[in-house]
C-alpha cells in the first residue's frame, strides 16, 4: 500500500544539479529521489536558490528563444545570475525526472544548452504548467497599495500568476504568422503585445507610420484576439474569487469575501479630447480587488476598497494564501505524461501557530492529491512543525540546509552543507566532517 502511494504518480522529481548559478559556486545536488521534500535553511545557505533554480529551469521551456533562456548563465547579459565567487565558464541548472517503471528523462538550462518553448518537448511544457511555485513575495504584494491607490492586482497576476493560469484553449494566431501557439494567460498575452509591436501582422499606413489600418482583416482578427482573452481572464477570475470566498469560509472560518471589478485590455481608444483621432496603444486590464466583512452584526457592510488598511498582517496573508492556493488548484492535473510539483518558500513566516497549522494541513493534503511537494523554510520552530507531521512517512526526506566558508581570512567562498535529518547520529557524524563541532556535539547530546 505504501510503495503505491509513493508511486502513484507516475514521474516525480529525482534530482536537481545546480553550478555557478546564485548562491551554488561549485556543482550542487539536492538528492529528492522521487520523495517530498521538507528543507530548514538558515538565511544564506542557498534555500531560495533552490526554488528559484527549479523556477529558472521549468520557465525556460516557455521562452521563445535561446537568448532569453540563457541569459541568467551568460555574464556578458546585465541580468545574469551567476555566483561571483566562480571563475567557471560554464553556469547551468539540469534537472532529472523519474518514472516509476524506471524510465529518466534530463533536461539542462545553460550557458550551452537551453531548454525553450521550441527544443522541449510536451513534458517539460506539461509539467510547468502542472506545478506550482509560492512564496512570501506575493503574498506581500497582493494588497500592498497605498490608500490612496487603486488595488489593482493586474501586474501582479501578470508576473506571478499568467505563467501558470491556463486558458480553455490555444490562442489563434494573425493570417501570415507562424508564431507558437499556448494554452497560458502569459502565452496569449505575450501574443497580443507582439502582434501591437509588429507592423507586419497588423498594416499601418504608408503615408503616416503610427497609424493602424482599421479595415484590414488583420485589425478585425487582433481585436477578436484581445475580445477571446477578455472573456478568458474573466472566466478564470471569477472561478479564481469563488474558490478563494470557499476557503476562507471553510479552511480558515474568516468572515470575509473577495470581489473584483475587472476592465478588460483594450485597444486603440479615442484620444482624450478628441472625437475620431486614435491612440493606436494597447491598454492593460485592470483588476481592482475589495473585500467584503460578512459578520453577523457588521453595522457597515459596504466594500472595503482598500484591505491594507483596514486588516492585520495574518489576515491579508490569509487571503493572499486562500488566493494562491485556488489559482494552483485550478493547473493542469491528472495529466499523464508530466511532473506535478509544488514549491514552497517561507510561504508563512507572518501567521501565527492556529492558522500555521491550518495551512500546513491543506498544503500537504496535496500529497494525496498527487503532487510531488518541496517545502523550504528558514524558520526553525515550523520546519519542526512539519517534520513532525511527516518524519515517519517514507515518502518524505528532510534536509537541514547551512553554509560553510572554504578558506581562511579573505579567501573565504561561503559553500553549502546539506545534512539529511535521518537521526541525531547521522548528523554528529556530518557536522564533524565539516569540522562544526558544536553541532556535532549538540547532535551527540540529542541522541543520548
Amino acid at each position: 500500500i505504501r510503495f503505491n502511494k509513493l508511486y502513484k504518480m507516475d514521474w516525480r522529481l529525482n534530482k536537481l544539479i545546480v553550478q555557478n548559478f546564485k548562491f551554488f559556486c561549485n556543482e550542487f545536488i539536492l538528492p529528492v529521489d522521487c520523495k517530498n521534500i521538507l528543507i530548514y535553511g538558515e538565511n544564506g545557505s542557498g534555500k531560495s536558490s533552490i526554488y528559484w533554480s527549479l523556477y529558472t529551469i521549468l520557465q525556460s521551456c516557455l521562452k521563445s528563444n535561446a537568448t532569453v533562456a540563457s541569459k541568467y548563465f551568460d555574464a556578458t547579459h546585465s541580468e545574469n545570475l551567476r555566483n561571483r565567487f566562480s571563475d567557471n565558464p560554464y553556469s547551468g541548472i539540469r534537472i532529472e525526472f523519474k518514472h516509476t517503471d524506471g524510465r529518466t528523462k534530463t533536461f539542462e538550462n545553460s550557458i550551452y544548452i537551453t531548454n525553450t518553448f521550441n527544443t522541449t518537448d510536451n513534458f517539460m511544457r506539461s509539467t510547468a504548467a502542472a506545478s506550482g511555485f509560492m512564496n512570501y513575495k506575493f503574498l506581500s504584494a497582493l494588497f500592498e497599495f497605498k490608500n490612496s491607490e487603486h488595488n489593482d492586482i493586474f501586474p501582479i497576476f501578470e508576473k506571478e500568476i499568467f505563467p501558470f493560469l491556463e486558458y480553455s484553449k490555444v490562442h489563434d494566431l494573425i493570417d501570415g504568422d507562424n508564431y507558437n501557439q499556448t494554452s497560458t494567460a502569459e502565452g496569449w498575452w505575450r501574443y497580443i503585445l507582439r502582434c501591437h509591436d509588429n507592423s507586419l501582422i497588423l498594416p499601418h499606413s504608408a503615408s503616416k507610420k503610427s497609424s493602424i489600418l482599421e479595415n484590414t482583416h488583420q485589425y478585425k482578427q487582433f481585436k477578436t484576439l484581445i475580445d477571446d482573452f477578455n472573456d478568458e481572464l474573466t472566466s478564470r477570475l471569477r472561478e479564481i474569487i469563488h474558490r478563494v470566498n470557499d476557503k476562507l469560509l471553510k479552511i480558515f472560518n474568516l468572515p470575509i469575501s473577495l470581489s473584483y471589478n475587472f476592465t478588460g485590455a483594450d485597444f486603440n481608444r479615442i484620444k482624450f479630447g478628441t472625437t475620431k483621432a486614435k491612440d493606436g496603444k494597447i491598454h492593460r486590464p485592470r483588476i481592482i480587488l475589495s473585500a467584503k466583512l460578512n459578520h453577523k452584526v457588521i453595522k457597515d457592510s459596504r466594500d472595503i476598497y482598500h484591505p491594507r488598511s483596514f486588516f492585520n498582517e495574518a489576515k491579508l496573508t490569509v487571503v493572499a494564501l486562500a488566493m494562491r492556493l485556488a489559482i494552483y488548484e485550478m493547473t493542469i492535473s491528472n495529466m499523464p505524461d508530466c511532473a506535478e510539483m509544488l514549491i514552497i518558500d517561507d510561504l508563512l513566516v507572518s501567521l501565527d501557530m492556529c492558522n500555521r497549522i491550518k495551512v500546513i494541513d491543506v498544503i500537504l493534503d496535496y500529497e494525496k492529491r498527487n503532487k510531488q511537494l518541496i517545502i523550504m523554510t528558514h524558520d526553525r520552530g515550523l520546519y519542526n512543525l512539519i517534520r513532525s507531521k511527516v518524519e515517519e512517512n517514507e515518502i518524505w526526506k528532510c534536509y537541514e540546509l547551512y553554509s560553510k566558508y572554504e578558506g581562511y581570512d579573505n579567501d573565504q567562498v561561503p559553500i553549502p552543507v546539506i545534512i539529511e535529518h535521518n537521526n541525531y547520529l547521522e548528523q554528529a557524524h556530518k557536522h564533524i566532517k565539516s569540522f562544526d563541532f558544536p553541532a556535532a556535539a549538540n547532535s551527540l547530546r540529542k541522541e543520548c
